[in-house]
């Protein structure tokens, strides 16, 4: 058999081994989590989130539609996990919510032509805060 008969069969059973077997790969696409996804606190209690399905994560607080005001302080804007400590103190019965969102990038590499971080996905969790009769 001739060196390039060798190679041409190597090259071909390379090829069908992973045609049978298939190919790993990290993909950037996984859904991005937060654990809990919801909660239930008053004022003065913490509770700690987890992200999970991404890489680089950014935590941020915003209203809902029963809220207008941020109700809580967050540990951290960044990392895999933070303590959210609410601050509310409420004035009437009702419930209130507010939201919790992870963002995940992927970090660009600073040693080639592709120096920028492409966003991921991100994922949202509620935290609704206790009114005063419950």
């Amino acid at each position: 058999m001739s060196k390039m008969s060798v190679i041409t069969v190597l090259g071909l059973s390379l090829l069908a081994i992973l045609f049978v077997t298939g190919c790993e790969v990290d993909s950037a696409t996984e859904l991005i989590k937060i654990s809990p996804s919801t909660v239930t606190v008053s004022e003065g209690q913490s509770v700690v989130f987890t992200a999970e399905g991404g890489y680089e994560y950014t935590w941020s607080l915003g209203s809902s539609g029963t809220a207008t005001t941020v109700m809580g302080t967050l540990s951290s804007t960044r990392g895999v996990s933070v303590v959210y400590t609410s601050l509310y103190a409420p004035t009437t019965s009702n419930a209130v919510t507010e939201i919790l969102t992870v963002s995940s990038t992927i970090p660009g590499d600073a040693t080639s032509t592709n120096s920028s971080s492409a966003t991921q996905g991100s994922a949202s969790a509620i935290i609704t805060h206790l009114g005063l009769s419950e």
